[in-house]
């Protein structure tokens, strides 16, 4: 290697170190430092100014400015700074909606192959338990026909997209220092942490709404923005003796689960 091509290398490093990227970051990863110039833009410089000549002029034999040149290097931070610290937060089931995700799976290849590769996952499966669906087709399906309310696609669904995005994030090397779950949401913070394969994640999500998917009992759940007192508005007289709140997700946000026909009257009472 010319000796001033192994400077480049180092000044290249430099710049990565004071931006805060770290090789823990970089390594594994199809890591690639890209540079441009001209052929001999060095050899210009120096011919028309002696005056100019550099002293590690002497030793590089290249005759463009990269190989040869001691380029000062500008960080997007402060030498030695770290970045600042900052945390994933994954959502539980019941942020889906059709069409979720359909952007990053038709505009961005790395989002794509990783749904496709969850995907091959679950169709992997022995007979009896594979799905006869995709997640890929789910996301694409437009809303007269889509499925992502079902309570077998629905939190795996969720998962899938948090997985994908978590894989697109570490390729654009964002790194969080911390991650949190809530309710399913603990899968996805699980594999980014590192505590789950992407095979163990997306199967315990795929398995635990296969398993409700099996139960014969009906019922629905709904979000009511009330408190749980509040919750006492809905008397007797409107023949709700069975709704429950299931979840308390704030002071003035409940869940209530019951059946479809008691949470329809929920809804309109709500």
């Amino acid at each position: 290697m010319d000796a001033q091509q192994q400077k480049l290398l180092e000044v290249v490093f430099e710049c990565l170190e004071n931006a805060g990227v770290s090789t823990e970051d970089m390594s594994g990863s199809n890591t690639a430092v890209y540079v441009g110039n001209f052929t001999i833009d060095y050899q210009a410089m120096q011919s028309r100014d002696l005056d100019y000549l550099h002293r590690y002029a002497a030793a590089g034999g290249g005759t463009a400015i990269m190989p040869n040149h001691n380029v000062e290097c500008h960080g997007t931070g402060t030498a030695g700074a770290r970045p600042l610290p900052f945390a994933f937060v994954f959502n539980g089931q019941g942020a889906q909606y059709a069409g979720v995700a359909k952007e990053p799976l038709e505009q961005n290849t790395r989002f794509l192959a990783s749904i496709r590769e969850l995907d091959q996952i679950l169709q992997s499966l022995p007979s009896h338990n594979a799905a006869n669906w995709t997640l890929e087709q789910t996301i694409l399906d437009p809303p007269d026909v889509s499925k992502v309310n079902d309570v077998t696609r629905s939190q795996l669904l969720c998962t899938a997209v948090q997985i994908s995005l978590v894989e697109l994030l570490r390729s654009w090397w964002v790194s969080p220092s911390a991650m949190i779950g809530h309710s399913s949401g603990g899968i996805a913070a699980s594999y980014r942490a590192g505590l789950l394969t992407a095979p163990q994640a997306i199967q315990a999500a795929y398995f635990r709404g296969f398993a409700v998917g099996q139960v014969p009992a009906r019922g629905a759940m709904t979000a009511a923005c009330t408190s749980v007192e509040g919750c006492q508005r809905f008397d007797l007289g409107q023949g709700l003796e069975e709704v429950r709140v299931a979840c308390v997700n704030a002071p003035e946000n409940v869940t209530l689960r019951r059946s479809e026909r008691d949470v329809e009257t929920v809804q309109a009472a709500s």
